[in-house]
């Protein structure tokens, strides 16, 4: 139940807070509706009694202090979150940082302080995005197929190849 509690307040309160009227904390909203969907409780009516019935345990746990929301707050909280778009942007960064390892192998170098450890991570984060972009407006259809290692590679042979690399179209 703690976990699920973390979980709940790390959610950022898109409501605006600053006008008012917000009788009920959004982690203790979301906490009721992930325990009433779990519960087998479909639509907003059956969780708002699922709410009911388990008001006293809900308060004990020092949520839902005000009562359990309407259907229309409910209906709000529902909207606000995008569930594909947090889940779009988690993984589009999960695949960021699996690039970076592969083809850069973040995780093999050793960094000795925090501050140079910061500055290696932007430093490689630059160049895969110079390297993404680069590959993508490429015309010839050859270098599309080539993965960023191996662009990295042919860059990294020496000065020349870094000047026929930034002079191709």
């Amino acid at each position: 139940m703690e976990r699920l509690i973390d979980f709940a307040s790390s959610v950022p309160d898109f409501r605006r807070l600053g006008k008012g009227n917000v009788r009920h904390r959004l982690s203790d909203i979301i906490i009721l509706m992930i325990l009433a969907r779990a519960s087998k409780c479909v639509c907003r009516g059956e969780i708002i009694e699922f709410g009911r019935h388990n008001i006293n345990k809900f308060r004990k746990l020092g949520m839902l202090k005000n009562g359990v929301p309407s259907e229309a707050t409910l209906c709000r909280i529902e909207q606000g979150i995008d569930d594909t778009a947090l889940v779009r942007n988690h993984w589009s960064i999960e695949s960021m940082h699996w690039t970076l390892d592969f083809n850069l192998l973040q995780d093999k170098v050793k960094r000795k302080s925090p501050r140079a450890a910061r500055n290696l991570d932007t430093i490689q984060r630059i160049v895969h995005s110079l390297f993404s972009i680069w590959k993508w407006l490429r015309k010839k259809h050859s270098d599309k197929k080539k993965g960023i290692a191996e662009l990295m590679r042919n860059v990294a042979m020496g000065f020349t190849g870094l000047l026929r690399f930034l002079c191709q179209k």
